[in-house]
């Protein structure tokens, strides 16, 4: 299940992965929903064969009307041109399309900005499925230049991938 945090001061430490060593308190899943828009699904990935035969997703995408969907994985070794492509995931940006993400192995870390503008962090792992709102400012890392995940995306329509980076407040 998605694990989250507040991160103190704004950046917070993209990379850091710990939880400050268990200083900090978890928010729930339904306070996450509260004050963020995002919505949490759990699926069984290890008994899926067929990521497109699957009942749950099918059903999350026929409610959702969610249409296309593939897999990528985010490794050194598997990501072509992968430092340039994390350096953008882990800069601050957000997406006029919802962006739903479905872990199939590893793990990885969202950041995101409550209703206040507070930086929430996101652990995600295998079977953790998110959507993030459309214009939802966001940021993603891995959490060590080691780090993989592999991901299936959704989405309503033929992707675009276009992000609009936010503008620093002066």
């Amino acid at each position: 299940m998605v694990r989250a945090w507040y991160l103190e001061g704004d950046d917070g430490g993209i990379k850091a992965v710990s939880q400050e060593n268990g200083r900090v308190k978890l928010i729930g899943v339904d306070e996450l929903t509260e004050k963020t828009g995002l919505l949490f699904w759990t699926i069984d990935v290890d008994s899926i064969k067929n990521m497109k035969e699957n009942e749950t997703l099918k059903k999350i995408k026929q409610e959702r009307g969610y249409t296309w969907e593939d897999d990528i994985e985010i490794s050194k070794g598997t990501l072509p041109d992968f430092e340039e492509k994390t350096k953008a995931f882990a800069t601050e940006h957000m997406h006029p399309d919802e962006e739903v993400r479905l872990v199939l192995d590893g793990t990885g870390f969202f950041d995101v900005r409550d209703r206040e503008d507070r930086w929430i962090r996101l652990q995600f792992q295998k079977g953790d499925m998110i959507a993030l709102p459309p214009g939802m400012y966001h940021r993603f890392n891995l959490g060590s230049d080691e780090g993989y995940l592999k991901l299936h995306r959704i989405y309503s329509t033929v992707p675009q991938w276009t992000a609009h980076n936010r503008i620093a407040d002066d």
